[in-house]
């Protein structure tokens, strides 16, 4: 439950804010001026039905078409910096308030649900291109279930198009050049074909170079997207109905991820923390022409620049589908069917996984340029394909004083991984055992195990076939999903509401492939020479069902004083089903479900005449079960450190959220958040492999075969308690000024300046130095020219004027790699011209 020390802060904190929003609106009185500039009404669907923001008692961001174009919203990196608790990675699903999903497994749910026209996604792959054509974008915060199909413990975003109209014609076209040889044009027809029934196509196409730039290979982070969706509707009366197709294709250059830390490069060989000796670890950076990667180049600013001789492209195909289909059996009465399909082809081509440009020498291929020893110059090959289907039924009754939306939903996904790595210098994978040492000389026979008992781990023979294939990964599982919930809303006054919701969700997972092998060699002696003995190590781990259910509720309590102002509570609990560890001891082959207990106190209103909007909000949240990978002690066989994804218990997090918009003067404005957070991770201990500083310790145990007591070395646990959560930067916020003019002719200048900052945060819950994340800010601006009759616009952009690059996600490697790190850094400097026409 709450701490009664959370509670009081989150009330004084909350009650401070609404006392000083009231105590200025009772204060002052501003007289109503006619102007471009205006508090618009925002529409949202956080419920599921179409209502004004500030009806809705939920924290919710929405961007309509005007705003994102207005801002230059094209991506989920500009979407991050405007948004209060939102952070992206590389290819991490999202996170809000600091709830997210960096590491889960097989089969683990995301924390933050994302819909494209009420289709459900976990992966970012192909679901927006360049959000246009777009009637909203909305980011809805806490748990939601009760009223979506997919449940989300964090919350969810919905990217919401527009649909046919058989009321008008209509088409537009958006052209943009940029920076890095950017090139962006869209287009859309809406065409009525009767007075029921309409056609819309929507298409959009943009390509750029490179934003990486790239010392020893060729430049990264190029665009190559290309969408298009026809959309056919039939609306007459009582009956809507919309069928939309969407084809998504990326091919490019990708985006990789930039090291930020080299190891020592003085040392052949790692060093072994436990006893201060070199390691067998062999270190890819020995002698490597520079001891600083050229992102940090021994400075504290940071530059998105690699040194790679890789590159590789990302391919990305989706195909989806989506029916909406609604009938009116009466007034107060309204069946919706919802089905959506999609299947995700994905794939990264041949990209650098070593981050380094070290080449073989001309006199021996497998021997490094730079320091004559072993190296590795590695790339991967990933496919991902994805297939689901959702279908949903909804009925909705209102009848004034109660209204009921009451759902079924059903969830079937296909998931099939494979990633191949390949290491031109890897001798052994060159090689066929054929050719070496066959196995039979070593064990007696082709195929040995070393464990019998456990017939999935074995060694055979490896067969080269000059790919330079070295490791094969294949993991395929499937989810199957149901769920009932309902949510009713009961008038208990005119100024008073009552809302209650109740969700049962019903997750099964299953494993039926997971497979490695991986080259070995016997052979180690004298690694200058051309001699191996290359084997294959092999594990197949048995297939695996799992099953999760969950009832979760939420509760809130509305008071609306006038049609301008809201106060809510809500109490709500939010649940992420378990996942699979395949391979992992008994204990430890699955993890439990998440559970979210959390408490929001909200205010919204539109005052000063309608001059300013406020949305406030301030929450508690609880977790029984915080899923985190840590590692845990283990006795048998012998003792050792397993990694593992557990449960923790007693995890917290609060946080205060304001949004607000104000039209100083007609032709002036201004918009903006500010998001404070904090977080106190529960009770747990664990060593930490990648932490320079880890100590060690010499423990007693009993051995599980002998019974007899033995010594062995392990690190020393730290204890946790206490330390913040990853990816949660404690203060957010971002401001927008707004002015606009005039001309004699009717047409309108606008100038635009925003600057978003994202505070200091950690990337995993050690808390330890090189976990911590620096703030970062952006500064962006425009000039736009829009005619007359407001058909015609076009104007000029910059994105991160004062090119201040930052961390958004970051992976740390262990002592075996030297404390190597990477990270995905926000982008540089982007600037370019936009010109759009509507007919």
């Amino acid at each position: 439950m709450f701490s009664k020390l959370a509670i009081r802060a989150l009330c004084v904190n909350t009650l401070f804010l609404l006392v000083a929003i009231q105590g200025s609106a009772l204060a002052e009185e501003h007289e109503e001026e006619s102007g471009d500039f205006a508090l618009e009404e925002v529409t949202v669907t956080a419920e599921r039905l179409e209502r004004s923001i500030l009806e809705v008692p939920v924290s919710v961001t929405s961007f309509d078409a005007e705003t994102l174009e207005h801002y230059q919203v094209t991506n989920l990196k500009d979407l991050e910096v405007r948004v209060p608790g939102l952070q992206f990675g590389l290819d991490s699903p999202a996170t809000i308030r600091g709830i997210g999903s960096l590491y889960r497994g097989v089969g683990g749910d995301v924390a933050v649900a994302q819909y494209s026209n009420d289709l459900y996604f976990d992966e970012p792959y192909g679901v927006v291109s360049s959000l246009y054509d777009m009637e909203r974008v909305e980011v809805l915060r806490g748990p939601q279930g009760t009223l979506y199909g997919r449940n989300s413990i964090a919350g969810a975003i919905n990217y919401v198009n527009k649909r046919p109209d058989p009321s008008a014609f209509d088409v537009g076209v958006l052209a943009e050049v940029a920076m890095f040889n950017g090139r962006r044009l869209n287009g859309f027809v809406n065409q009525p074909l009767s007075d029921a029934i309409a056609l819309r196509l929507t298409a959009e196409w943009q390509e750029a170079e490179g934003n990486q730039e790239n010392i020893s290979g060729p430049d990264m982070g190029g665009r190559g997207d290309y969408n298009i969706a026809p959309q056919l509707r039939y609306a007459d009366g009582p009956i809507d109905v919309n069928i939309r197709y969407a084809r998504f294709e990326q091919d490019s250059a990708s985006e990789l991820r930039v090291p930020v830390r080299y190891p020592n490069t003085g040392v052949e060989f790692h060093i072994n923390p436990e006893d201060g000796s070199p390691s067998e670890e062999r270190n890819q950076f020995y002698l490597y022409p520079r001891i600083y990667p050229p992102a940090k180049d021994g400075s504290d600013d940071l530059k998105n620049v690699i040194d790679m001789n890789n590159g590789g492209t990302t391919d990305v195909l989706r195909d989806a589908v989506s029916i909406h289909a609604s009938y009116d059996f009466s007034e107060n009465l309204t069946g919706k069917y919802i089905l959506g399909t999609s299947d995700l082809a994905f794939g990264l081509l041949d990209q650098d996984c070593d981050g380094s440009s070290v080449r073989g020498s001309a006199e021996d291929p497998y021997l490094s340029e730079t320091a004559g020893r072993p190296f590795n110059d590695c790339t991967i090959r990933a496919k991902f394909d994805v297939r689901l289907t959702t279908h949903e039924f909804q009925l909705t009754f209102d009848s004034g004083n109660v209204s009921t939306l009451a759902g079924a939903y059903l969830f079937d996904q296909e998931i099939y991984n494979e990633y191949k790595l390949f290491n031109i210098a890897n001798r052994a994978a060159n090689v066929s055992s054929a050719d070496a040492v066959p196995l039979q000389f070593i064990f007696g026979s082709d195929v040995f195990y070393p464990d019998e008992s456990n017939p999935g781990v074995f060694i055979n023979s490896h067969v080269a076939d000059g790919s330079h294939q070295f490791i094969d990964v294949i993991n395929e599982r499937t989810v199957d999903s149901y769920a009932f919930y309902g949510q009713t809303s009961f008038s208990l006054h005119d100024q008073w509401q009552l809302t209650a919701g109740l969700r049962y969700t019903n997750d099964e997972k299953e494993v039926l492939t997971d497979s490695l092998w991986a080259v070995i060699d016997f052979e180690e002696e004298n690694p200058l020479d051309d001699f191996v003995i290359p084997a294959r190590f092999n594990e197949i781990n048995p297939g695996q069902k799992e099953e999760f259910q969950k009832l979760t509720w939420n509760v809130s309590l509305e008071h609306s004083p006038d049609e301008d102002r809201l106060l809510y509570g809500r109490v709500a609990t939010g649940y992420r089903a378990g996942g699979i560890t395949p391979g992992a001891p008994d204990e430890y082959d699955s993890y439990d479900d998440e559970d979210l207990l959390s408490l929001e106190l909200g205010y919204k209103a539109d005052m000063f005449n309608d001059k300013l909007r406020m949305l406030v909000s301030g929450f508690v949240y609880n977790f029984e079960n915080y899923q985190q990978p840590i590692l845990v002690r283990q006795f048998s066989p012998f003792i050792y450190d397993l990694f593992v994804i557990d449960n923790l218990p007693d995890t917290s997090l609060t946080g205060v959220e304001i949004e607000g918009t104000w039209i100083v003067t007609d032709n002036f404005s201004l918009r903006g958040y500010y998001a404070l957070q904090n977080s106190r991770l529960g009770e747990v201990y664990s060593s930490d492999p990648v932490n320079p500083n880890q100590r060690f310790e010499t423990v007693s145990y009993t051995d599980p075969v002998t019974g007899l007591t033995r010594m062995g070395v392990v690190g020393e646990q730290f204890a946790l308690k206490g330390n913040e959560l990853p990816n949660m930067p404690r203060n957010k916020w971002s401001v927008s000024a707004d002015w606009q003019r005039m001309l004699n002719s009717g047409a309108t200048i606008n100038w635009g300046v925003t600057y978003s900052f994202t505070g200091e945060r950690f990337n995993r819950i050690f808390n330890i130095p090189n976990d911590r994340l620096d703030s970062y800010g952006r500064f962006d601006a425009m000039v736009g020219w829009r005619s007359a009759n407001r058909k015609m616009s076009v104007s000029a952009f910059v994105e991160n004027v004062l090119n201040d690059i930052g961390i958004m996600e970051l992976e740390s490697n262990g002592w075996d790699a030297g404390y190597y790190q990477d990270a995905t850094l926000t982008d540089p400097r982007f600037a370019g011209v936009v010109w759009s026409w509507d007919y």
